[in-house]
């Protein structure tokens, strides 16, 4: 025999356990059959149990009555499966049809448990005996406790469950060939309804995928498929990045609670939330997912836009004033500058004008002097009478003889 106390895990959340979980059965026939009820808690909701074909385990759970009235429960064992019409649920098998033949390898010794008045804990010690042709992989066993005693038709193999009734899921998982294999569907998009009352699974009917996203925050949908022989635990994070480096990567934790997926069944994750306050810009989530003994990864990458609309058209407005305002400033200060150079240019023109007026003064009062001092060292020369002849002789040498002229008559 091997007693393996160290597998035993109290796994309050597995299956959606989020809190100590009393199920209740309770059918009724043509008549009513007025019962007291009682309160019974038991250590271990969810046991995990790894062993080999053959081997035989011991294990104990305890209990004991809260109501401290002092009752009796009456062990009872049948199969467990997904609830079909609540994802990540228990549904515990009572139907001979459906039951299978691993839930006759737990093993106790006593048909029922004296629970005393002072809320003493009981042990209640049973074994596992595996066979060797055990096929591999989980087996899902239901050891159900009572506070009553069952009657002759369930004895018979019937259905029938009256009174309070508390279970310990036993996930049994058989070495040999087993499959670990999971796929992973992860999408963004947005919830239509907030309600926080609702679970992961119920939620996923207002999910609406979409990749392009006006403002934060982001919301994910994660469900993961157990196409493998043994139960999954996924567990790892989504790696967010923003391609333009505006936003520090972040990480979000997948399971955090160490929930369970059942072989052969789909379990949805609630994901926290990405995002707040001003973001934009193409964004990359990676999504990696550990599973399996031994351990092996999963990932999957997709990608979404934020483009702020309202700040966007905000910001292109203010950009465009800007470049308005900026471009009105260079546009006045080149009609400044052309009203300052053709202003320069007027006074260069007024300068070179006055520059050649003086030059042109400085010119005729140069030529003055200099006429005058000509006139100072030479006196001009006599002009020939205007009777005289030009001749090449000219000047004359000396005066032309006067011509004889006779004396007036008297």
């Amino acid at each position: 025999m091997k007693k393996n106390p160290a597998i035993n895990k109290n796994k309050l959340n597995t299956l959606a356990m989020a809190t100590p979980i009393i199920i209740v059965g309770i059918f009724f026939s043509i008549f009513f059959v007025p019962y007291q009820a009682w309160a019974v808690t038991i250590s271990q909701l969810t046991v995990e149990i790894n062993t080999q074909p053959g081997e035989t385990t011991e294990q104990t759970i305890q209990l004991y009555d809260d109501s401290l009235q002092g009752i009796t429960v009456y062990p009872r064992v049948f199969n467990f499966t997904e609830d079909p019409n609540r994802e990540g649920s228990a549904l515990v098998l009572t139907d001979p049809a459906d039951l299978k033949p691993d839930r006759d390898w737990i093993k106790f010794d006593s048909n029922r448990i004296d629970l005393p008045n002072d809320g003493t804990l009981v042990d209640f010690p049973y074994r596992i005996e595996v066979p060797p042709d055990a096929e591999p992989g989980t087996h899902l066993i239901s050891l159900v406790f009572r506070t009553r005693p069952p009657t002759p038709e369930e004895l018979a193999g019937s259905t029938i469950l009256i009174g309070t009734n508390v279970v310990t899921n036993i996930f049994l998982k058989v070495a040999g060939a087993t499959i670990d294999q999971i796929e992973a569907d992860f999408q963004s998009g947005t919830y239509t309804n907030d309600d926080p009352n609702l679970s992961a699974a119920e939620l996923k009917e207002f999910f609406k995928p979409k990749s392009f996203f006006i403002k934060p925050p982001v919301e994910f949908l994660l469900t993961v498929h157990n196409q493998g022989n043994t139960h999954q635990k996924p567990d790892g994070n989504i790696r967010i990045v923003n391609d333009l480096g505006l936003n520090v990567p972040e990480k979000l934790l997948v399971n955090e609670n160490n929930r369970i997926v059942l072989p052969g069944t789909s379990r949805t994750f609630a994901v926290p939330s990405y995002g707040q306050g001003f973001m934009f810009g193409k964004y990359r989530a990676k999504l990696t997912l550990l599973y399996g003994n031994p351990l092996r990864s999963l990932t999957k990458e997709i990608t979404f836009w934020i483009v702020p609309l309202l700040e966007m058209i905000i910001l292109t407005l203010f950009i465009l004033l800007l470049i308005t305002i900026a471009h009105f400033r260079k546009q006045r200060r080149q009609y400044q500058d052309s009203k300052r150079e053709k202003v320069r240019e007027q006074k260069e023109e007024v300068r070179e004008r006055q520059r050649e007026q003086r030059e042109a003064e400085r010119e005729e009062r140069l030529r003055r002097e200099i006429e005058d001092l000509k006139n100072r060292q030479s006196p001009p020369a006599e002009p020939p009478p205007e009777s005289w002849p030009p001749n090449e002789n000219y000047p004359p040498t000396e005066p032309p003889p006067t011509p004889y002229a006779p004396p007036p008559p008297n």
